[in-house]
């Protein structure tokens, strides 16, 4: 069940601060693997919760809020927001039913000309090096993903540091899926690493088991599916 004190809306681009924070802060251990970036944070003699990020942290997090960006405008419908009573992002959830229609946005919408531009300009603090490793690391994972019977995708989940333990990993999930099923989808997968355990309850506790393994640079995954018609 939802806290009383958040909501769940849709995607909107005066989120992308925010969100951005969010998916590094969740999902720091790949953002580290994939980048050169070592220090996450600037040291200073303030208190650690108050520390500034490092420039090149915040060059990765233009990054991620173009990516998200991206994702806003191809599935506004399933990029699902929960926010505060101010209103300030603390968790979201990203459902697809295709990646077609993401490729064809990036490349005839002229999003993956602008990366380019962006990135050859060091707007993104990523050097060609990391480039290089992201697109290693997706062929890669093609090579050993699981090749499931899901029409649909949950593609990214994740709850704020300070918002976590409240319930709203479950309550996006359940929102996400509803959405599916409004849709007409049938069947949902996403994959998640074995040494999240509270990720997998979440999805477990809403009908989804492991079907398999798929395995990246970073790490192995856990493939789970849910059939929404039970």
């Amino acid at each position: 069940m939802l806290p009383d004190n958040y909501q769940i809306v849709g995607f909107e681009e005066k989120y992308l601060p925010e969100l951005a924070r969010i998916f590094i802060a969740a999902f720091d251990d790949g953002v580290l693997f994939f980048s050169e970036v070592e220090d996450t944070r600037v040291k200073t003699t303030r208190p650690a919760n108050e520390l500034e990020p490092s420039p090149r942290r915040k060059k990765l997090e233009n990054a991620v809020q173009d990516i998200l960006k991206l994702f806003g405008q191809v599935f506004s419908d399933g990029f699902l927001v929960a926010v505060d009573e101010n209103d300030k992002p603390q968790g979201y959830i990203i459902v697809i039913s295709g990646v077609n229609s993401l490729w064809k946005e990036a490349v005839f919408g002229g999003h993956l000309f602008r990366y380019l531009g962006r990135w050859l300009q060091g707007h993104y603090g990523l050097t060609l090096f990391d480039v290089g490793k992201v697109i290693y690391n997706k062929i890669y994972y093609i090579a050993f993903s699981v090749r499931g019977t899901a029409d649909a995708q949950i593609l990214s989940l994740a709850v704020s540091p300070e918002a976590r333990g409240q319930g709203l990993g479950s309550s996006l999930t359940g929102a996400g899926l509803d959405y599916l099923r409004d849709i007409g989808i049938k069947k949902v997968k996403l994959e998640v690493r074995p040494d999240n355990p509270a990720a997998r309850h979440i999805y477990e506790k809403h009908g989804f088991e492991v079907v398999g393994k798929a395995k990246d640079l970073h790490d192995d995954w856990y493939v789970m599916e849910a059939d929404l018609t039970k």
